[in-house]
């Protein structure tokens, strides 16, 4: 049974929170220039993740950085779960993306991940 999480980063994975204690630290950004994930954000999705065995699929804008990038973000970054892919990139919307992918793709149950409503 393919679980899936379509993970959103922004809001998601960071915080105005720890954004804001990253800079009052002067904490560096990291090798690929982004602010660091909140850590209570990245132990909650690895609960999920540990939980349901979930795979993770990016719905974040952030995949239009590409596969390799997201890749390595995981591998540096020590990210949870496994990234199994991206939603497509060429549609309009966030929705459709998933919605696409879901057309596309082989998977039992999903959840979706984000701040704003999808």
């Amino acid at each position: 049974m393919k679980k899936v999480i379509f993970l959103d980063f922004d809001g998601v994975l960071t915080s105005d929170a720890n954004t804001f204690r990253c800079r009052l630290e002067h904490k560096p950004k990291n090798l690929f220039g982004i602010d660091w994930f909140d850590p209570s954000c990245l132990s909650s999705l690895q609960r999920i993740v540990d939980r349901t065995g979930a795979f993770i699929v990016v719905s974040s804008s952030w995949r239009e950085l590409g596969r390799d990038c997201l890749l390595r973000i995981w591998d540096e970054l020590d990210m949870p779960g496994e990234l199994y892919g991206t939603t497509p990139v060429w549609v309009l919307t966030k929705k459709e993306a998933i919605e696409q992918w879901l057309q596309d793709n082989e998977w039992d149950k999903y959840v979706i991940l984000d701040d704003h409503r999808t």
